[in-house]
C-alpha cells in the first residue's frame, strides 16, 4: 500500500491521480520509508515523493522524478517522518513509450546513507 497520494500544492487533487509504481528505501537491510511514482491522467504528469518512517530521525532527503527523455524535476529538504516530500510535475515524454522514473537519495551529517530507484514506467493512462 502506498504512503500517497499527498501531492503538494498545484499539484493534482489525489483523487486524479494513479499510483504508478513505490521502492522500499533501505538502510542496513531494514525499511526506514518509501519512494512512491504518481500519475495524474488528466494533467497527463506525474511526480514522486519520499516518506520515511515514523521512528526515523530527520535526514537531508532528495527526491527526483525523471521522464524517459531525460527531463527531471528535484526537491532536496530536510526530510522528519511527518513529511513527504514531493517533487513537481513532469509529462513523460513523448511517444507511446514516454515513461517516468524516481530515485531518492538520503543524507546524513552530508554523507550519503542510501538510494533508492524506480526505473522508467509507462503511464496506461498516457497511451
Amino acid at each position: 500500500m502506498p504512503y500517497g497520494p499527498l501531492a503538494p500544492g498545484a499539484r493534482p487533487s489525489s483523487s486524479e491521480a494513479g499510483w504508478l509504481d513505490q521502492a522500499s528505501v533501505t538502510l542496513n537491510g531494514v525499511q526506514i520509508g518509501m519512494l512512491d511514482l504518481w500519475y495524474s491522467p488528466r494533467c497527463g504528469a506525474g511526480w514522486a515523493g519520499l516518506l520515511l518512517d515514523v521512528d526515523q530521525p530527520i535526514m537531508m532527503g532528495e527526491v527526483t522524478v525523471v521522464s524517459g527523455d531525460d527531463r527531471f524535476s528535484v526537491i532536496s529538504d530536510p526530510l522528519d517522518n511527518e513529511t513527504t516530500d514531493h517533487t513537481g510535475v513532469i509529462v513523460p515524454g513523448p511517444g507511446p513509450d514516454g515513461c517516468l522514473g524516481a530515485g531518492a537519495a538520503l543524507y546524513e551529517a552530508g554523507q550519503l546513507v542510501m538510494t533508492a530507484v524506480i526505473p522508467c514506467v509507462v503511464p496506461a493512462a498516457a497511451n
